[in-house]
């Protein structure tokens, strides 16, 4: 796993150097604070964040902002249980940011989103945040399985359960979903996909030799 978690960061090394100005300090406060400031701003106008998601027609008429800014549109809660996601939302980006340093998660986050827009504005279906926000998830829950979080704010659950429940569900969504929950699915994972394909072949490769030499 290690040696593979070293090649993975291999390609990411290499782009350091010449993307070095892509990089954006303190992302996961900057992501935070805008989807603070999106659902503030609907509250006050609830027709604002129609002009910052991701609708394929309106890209390909030079609304391409619409790529980027559609992570910033928090899901459709009540005030309490938004308060409560920005919360988990923070703190899995902050966890992130301090194990990959900024400029690791900047390019994760964007390979994340242009991946998403790249996809809808292919096949012309409109996708939401709700894979891209997953797939920083799933990353923390690689980087910091061992992580405890007070699930119902009373049971405390490590990360690493809450990742094999989100995989679960993932699994379910690509064998029994419609086409596009499956597009969401696979256009959302592209970022996570390049950061650990290589870790997961590399075990799977591995346990598949135990089980045959047992």
């Amino acid at each position: 796993m290690l040696l593979c978690g070293f090649m993975t960061a291999r390609w990411v090394d290499r782009l350091e150097r010449p993307l070095r100005f892509l990089e954006i300090p303190d992302l996961a406060a900057f992501l935070a604070g805008m989807n603070v400031l999106c659902a503030v701003l609907t509250y006050v106008k609830p027709e604002f964040p129609a002009q910052l998601l991701l609708e394929p027609s309106l890209v390909l008429r030079g609304q391409i902002w619409r790529m980027l800014t559609f992570v910033l549109v928090p899901p459709d809660l009540s005030a309490l249980l938004l308060f409560f996601w920005l919360l988990l939302y923070f703190s899995y980006l902050s966890g992130l940011e301090r194990s990959w340093g900024s400029f690791r998660l900047t390019l994760y986050v964007l390979l994340g989103a242009l991946t998403i827009a790249a996809a809808s504005t292919a096949v012309g279906v409109a996708l939401g945040s709700g894979m891209f926000v997953t797939s920083l998830f799933l990353a923390f829950a690689r980087e910091s399985p061992e992580v405890r979080i007070l699930l119902f704010f009373v049971i405390p659950v490590k990360i690493r359960w809450i990742g094999a429940v989100v995989w679960a569900c993932i699994a379910w969504i690509l064998l029994f979903g419609g086409y596009v929950d499956r597009l969401a699915v696979v256009s959302g994972l592209v970022n996570y996909a390049l950061f650990y394909g290589g870790e997961h072949a590399f075990e799977l490769k591995q346990a598949w030799r135990r089980r045959r030499y047992r």
